[in-house]
């Protein structure tokens, strides 16, 4: 971070962290961005999207970050000089570090790569100053080989050098970076084993590309493995320069040929506070990789705040949302076959939703599914005639009492259009709603007071629409169904609607987030007279139900 943000941040603040996540129930194996590992080959980084973490003090950010399309972790090491390197635990400072080796393996399950980079030496921040010129420079080397060697043949495991150094309002002299970087990339290399990434920041607090662009590519030639990559934060006058200031910052390192990841972007500098949107799309625009600062921390920049909610506001410009989006692009978690997600009714924060593994994830925000016109996020699939969607609400963030996450029918994607819905609120039971008349005022058909783990199940016969729930866990296959209500002469107006899965937050200043599993959508079951059809026309028939699953 900026020296202005870092140096406020004191390790009190650090040790005070909150580690918070979203829910979710499992976490994908994913394919890794593909870099080159010689000179002149593709610089493109654009498939590695993520944040930073503070899980050395204990947390596990990578099952939050899953829904999210996370694929790289950031992970800043306070007091390098004492973190273990393995799976234990030590107290520091009055805090706990646990291993760094546990870190990883928590990253790795979920597929993430993960970036280790020191942040603070013997209780004292490193930021700011010349590596080299450090009264514990030859200590700080021997630490970085030994984590090194902790991570040897490990392709996932980039180490950062050094977070942030060399003083923010001063030009990095290049031939001094050169020759501190030339000794850490040999601490690391020489003898280790070490095999993946070495990071190297820029210049000043690592927001000046000059040394890179200078001696970037003699740094590469210096490295055996040709297996660098180079990190450039983006604060104050990144922000200032606009999309097309920032693609020629981007455009200046790739000419050199060597490959760069932004480690930390963040909405708030000492300039004052900056919508992220052009920096995302410049990063999109060069194929960059981007980490965020930071996902859940005592800083203005976390995308969570201590509840677990989103942190965002027209004050940050919607910054968790943004980011959220970003991340969401990489494809990773994108909904399967005929699925798409839509945010209805334009709520000031647009929603999200994702796969992975039979999960789907969430992220709706608007002020309510009722009254005449809705808002909220929806991830349907087309239905024609009479079926059914069934799903188990397995998450649900509390925003609000009356937050909503279930199951739905819906005429079409207007805010005002004709719908029937299953929901669990978190105060408020399940409620089965309907909109019979587009543009009418939302009525509800049934309530009932339950709350947990909850599975949903909307069936449609004709114009009537009956809603079931269960709270009995699965025995013998079977659910055990109870009727909540029923309402008739609801007729849509295409002969394909929309099935799906709805979240709202019940407040317009936050994101709810919602996971579902055993999701279902069968159409009316066939019935068929097997002596007149013959083997062929059995085998068609299996081949054309399994198909709309």
């Amino acid at each position: 971070m900026t020296s202005s943000k870092l140096q406020i941040e004191t390790l009190s603040i650090l040790r005070a962290a909150v580690i918070t996540s979203c829910v979710v129930l499992t976490v994908p194996a994913i394919a890794h961005a593909t870099t080159a590992s010689i000179p002149g080959a593709s610089t493109s980084t654009g498939g590695y999207r993520g944040a930073n973490a503070w899980d050395v003090y204990g947390g596990n950010s990578a099952a939050g970050m899953s829904a999210w399309g996370i694929n790289i972790i950031r992970e800043d090491i306070p007091n390098f000089d004492v973190v273990p390197m393995g799976t234990n635990t030590v107290q520091a400072d009055g805090s706990y570090l646990h291993g760094l080796r546990s870190i990883v393996n928590q990253n790795s399950a979920a597929g993430d790569t993960t970036i280790l980079c020191p942040f603070t030496w013997a209780g004292s921040q490193i930021l700011g100053v010349t590596p080299s010129q450090t009264s514990y420079w030859n200590s700080y080397n021997s630490q970085l080989g030994a984590m090194a060697r902790q991570f040897a043949g490990q392709s996932n495991v980039w180490l950062e050098v050094w977070n942030e150094p060399y003083a923010w309002n001063t030009p990095t002299a290049s031939s001094q970076w050169l020759s501190d970087m030339q000794t850490m990339v040999n601490s690391i290399r020489n003898g280790t084993g070490f095999t993946g990434k070495i990071v190297i920041p820029g210049g000043q607090e690592a927001g000046s590309v000059t040394p890179v662009v200078n001696e970037g590519s003699a740094l590469v030639q210096y490295d055996p493995q040709h297996n660098l990559m180079f990190d450039l934060h983006a604060y104050n006058s990144w922000f200032s320069t606009g999309t097309a200031g920032m693609e020629s910052s981007f455009a200046s390192v790739q000419n050199t040929g060597v490959k760069m990841i932004v480690g930390e972007y963040g909405w708030s500098t000492s300039a004052g506070g900056y919508n992220v949107s052009p920096f995302l799309q410049a990063t999109t625009a060069k194929n960059v990789g981007a980490i965020a600062w930071n996902w859940s921390d005592a800083d203005s920049d976390t995308l969570h705040n201590s509840d677990g909610t989103l942190n965002d506001s027209p004050q940050n410009y919607n910054w968790a949302s943004q980011v959220l989006n970003y991340t969401l692009g990489t494809g990773r978690a994108a909904l399967p076959g005929a699925w798409s997600d839509a945010t209805i009714g334009s709520p000031t924060i647009p929603g999200a939703g994702s796969y992975s593994k039979g999960v789907y994830t969430l992220f709706g925000s608007g002020s309510d599914i009722w009254n005449s016109s809705d808002q909220f996020n929806f991830a349907s699939r087309p239905l024609t005639g009479n079926g059914a969607i069934t799903a188990q609400v397995a998450s649900q963030q509390n925003t609000d009492p009356w937050a909503k996450a279930g199951v739905m029918f819906r005429d079409s994607a207007a805010a005002d259009a004709q719908f029937v819905a299953m929901e669990l609120t978190p105060g408020n039971g399940v409620q089965m709603q309907a909109r019979t008349t587009a543009g009418a005022n939302a009525i509800e058909i049934g309530s009932v007071a339950v709350s947990g783990t909850i599975w949903m199940r909307l069936v449609k016969t004709g114009s009537t629409f009956t809603g079931y729930y269960s709270t009995a866990a699965p025995q013998g296959g079977a659910l055990d169904w109870i009727e909540i209500g029923s309402v008739a002469a609801l007729n849509f107006t295409d002969s394909s609607f929309l099935a799906g899965l709805a979240v709202s937050s019940h407040d317009t200043s936050s994101i709810s987030t919602a996971s579902f599993v055993d999701v279902t959508v069968t159409p009316e079951p066939a019935t068929i007279a097997l002596l007149s059809v013959g083997m062929l026309g059995v085998w068609q028939l299996r081949r054309r139900i399994r198909g709309i699953q």
